[in-house]
């Protein structure tokens, strides 16, 4: 039986519900369940299509929706999914928040096919998604689960090679956590259909998707939760965003439109997927247009170039710059017929974007040099996903910035209370530039969060009611191309709430891109009475010889000049280690003096997330009280 005739039971319900004749980005803002809805679509019209290839192994579309429905059914028979249960006011303090609802949440510990699955099925039973991080400790999971409140916990099958494993960190995670707050376990059908085998799979299996949605289709997709990503905890303790299929399937639509995705694409995935960059920039995007997955069950230099030259090449390759660094490293040891390959990589893969951590130009330059591939900058962060991206057409990007507003996205900087400054001049002290001024970034679209879960005091800060900008701050100042256009909700997308970033930003005269200068909160150092970007300074720290890796921050300063701009720096390897008289000599040539680096920290490595961003208040802390010999200091008089 062909995947067509496996889906024809319930495929008329689905298709009143789910499918669109075309699709397009307005008409998918209207439907029932706006994430979910174009990847159940991808299932009905590709079913034989590939939807995953992992080790070896090719999953359809139509077998990774059968298997999402197991799990929907094993949740529904384990949790209170009844609409009449769902809770409100888990976002309270945001602008609107109380009208959000939320089902059971489902905490998942699975990877590859198994999370899609899994995830699928969590919002098929009318339940919140919480994807975990595989590689976090116990406690971290814990943490997680029981600031979700999750009602289960789903496992892979037990015929999975990661089941023991993750169920024994599932297991300690579970055993951290009172015993009222544990969610109970569901372990993923093991007689969940695989290639052919799904066709002869029970019928009742084929026609659980018609009695699955009506439940909570009543219920608009703008106010009901569907997934809760934690943030990276960088700044604070990680805290958790609660999306809705409205603002995840509308993060999914844009970028599906920004960077022309289509069936015929094949993305190699080796991100984690309890980070938004995983789950929507790669694997939500690709499962929307019906594309292949290549999925990698970690990064390797090694097995990412072995793809990338293969003769099933992927068309997409989406990374942190870490990864793009290690990928260059291991370059010089392939063959030279392999680096010439290299060199024509541009000829198969139509798209690499690097995101989550600023891009150093000299790796940015190297790659290009080494493969002929442009690396794509964007700008976003877990609460709203992507708001900022340089273009699709390699001639459309400065490096330096993260392009402009993509569509339906507004971004303005705050000018705050008290300041008469207007535009062209400079915000809360920060320099003008390009006659722009410079301040926090506040965005808002259908793509926003509605809020924190739980977390009333931080939707309180975090999110604005357009009503209440003036009391906030003096003015949002709007630049030219401020706007992503193509908005079809006016008078919807103007009651929208502002999102404070925390990220200070300008905007580059001429061409209207946007320029991120760092955390408020940890990357804006206070000396001498300046206010001085650390990316900015370590863009030209990392340009001195024998530098591989650097963070900048501010540390107390002795001699109450506010704070001393810190260079912690790992030598290149096979390296003399730099001087701080170096690399303030080598510095002049690029940033002012009173930005020079003031004292200089050597250590052996740098500690990263996942995602290659540096938690600078632990940084700090390790530098002022640093253990015996770990690493080298020097100071400027």
């Amino acid at each position: 039986a062909s995947g067509r005739q496996m889906l024809r039971t319930g495929q008329a319900a689905l298709g009143r519900a789910l499918r669109r004749p075309q699709w397009s980005k307005a008409a998918h803002q209207s439907t029932l369940a706006g994430a979910l809805n174009p990847m159940l679509d991808a299932a009905t019209r590709l079913p034989e299509r590939t939807a995953v290839t992992e080790d070896g192994t090719a999953v359809s579309y139509a077998c990774l929706y059968l298997r999402s429905v197991a799990v929907a059914e094993r949740l529904r028979e384990t949790v209170r999914w009844e609409p009449s249960s769902w809770e409100r006011g888990c976002i309270a303090g945001a602008p609107g928040g109380d009208d959000v609802v939320a089902g059971p949440r489902v905490a998942i510990l699975a990877d590859r096919s198994e999370h899609v699955a899994a995830q699928w099925g969590a919002w098929l039973a009318g339940c919140v998604a919480v994807p975990l991080c595989t590689s976090h400790p116990p406690a971290e999971l814990a943490y997680s689960i029981g600031a979700a409140r999750c009602s289960a916990l789903v496992l892979p099958p037990t015929s999975s090679p990661q089941h023991a494993e993750y169920a024994r960190l599932a297991s300690a995670a579970l055993g951290a956590l009172p015993a009222g707050a544990r969610p109970r376990v569901v372990v993923h059908d093991s007689a969940a259909p695989t290639g052919e085998r799904s066709a002869r799979q029970p019928a009742a299996l084929r026609e659980a998707a018609s009695r699955l949605l009506p439940e909570w289709a009543a219920v608009p997709s703008a106010k009901l939760g569907s997934l809760i990503l934690f943030t990276s905890g960088t700044t604070s303790r990680p805290k958790g965003v609660l999306h809705t299929h409205a603002s995840l399937g509308d993060m999914t639509a844009t970028l599906r439109e920004a960077w022309a995705w289509s069936s015929d694409d094949t993305v190699l995935h080796t991100l984690p997927m309890h980070h938004l960059h995983g789950v929507v920039n790669v694997a939500a995007c690709a499962q929307a247009s019906g594309a292949a997955v290549q999925w990698e069950r970690k990064f390797d230099p090694a097995s990412v170039w072995a793809r990338l030259l293969g003769s099933d090449a992927p068309s997409v390759f989406m990374g942190v710059p870490t990864m793009y660094a290690r990928m260059l490293q291991h370059l010089s040891s392939l063959s030279s017929a392999e680096r010439a390959a290299a060199k024509e990589l541009g000829n198969t893969v139509r798209l690499m974007v690097s995101g989550s951590a600023p891009l150093p130009q000299g790796l940015a330059t190297a790659w290009q040099d080494a493969t002929g591939v442009s690396l794509l900058e964007r700008y976003g962060m877990t609460e709203l996903g992507m708001a900022l991206s340089n273009g699709l057409d390699p001639t459309d990007r400065e490096f330096g910035t993260v392009g402009r507003p993509l569509p339906g996205v507004e971004c303005r900087i705050a000018v705050p209370l008290g300041s008469q400054r207007q535009s062209g001049t400079a915000c809360d002290g920060g320099a003008a530039r390009d006659g722009a001024p410079v301040g926090e970034l506040w965005v808002r679209g259908g793509m926003v969060s509605p809020g924190y879960w739980e977390r009333p005091e931080a939707n309180a800060e975090a999110f604005v009611a357009p009503a209440d900008v003036s009391s906030v701050v003096s003015a949002l100042w709007e630049a030219p191309g401020s706007s992503g256009g193509k908005t079809t909700d006016g008078a919807a997308h103007a009651a929208r709430p502002w999102f404070r970033t925390g990220d200070v930003a300008t905007v580059r005269e001429g061409t209207g891109r946007w320029q991120l200068l760092g955390r408020e909160s940890v990357d804006i150092i206070k000396s001498a009475g300046f206010k001085v970007s650390a990316l900015e300074v370590e863009a030209a720290v990392l340009d001195c010889p024998g530098v591989a890796e650097v963070a900048v921050l501010g540390m107390s300063d002795a001699a109450d000049m506010g704070e001393l701009i810190t260079a912690v720096v790992v030598p290149e390897e096979g390296s003399a280690p730099p001087t701080l008289e170096g690399i303030r000599e080598r510095c002049k040539r690029t940033i002012a003096h009173y930005k020079l680096p003031k004292a200089l920290v050597v250590v052996a490595q740098i500690e990263r997330n996942a995602m290659g961003k540096v938690n600078k208040k632990e940084l700090r802390k390790q530098l002022q009280s640093p253990p015996a010999n770990e690493a080298s200091q020097a100071s400027a008089s």
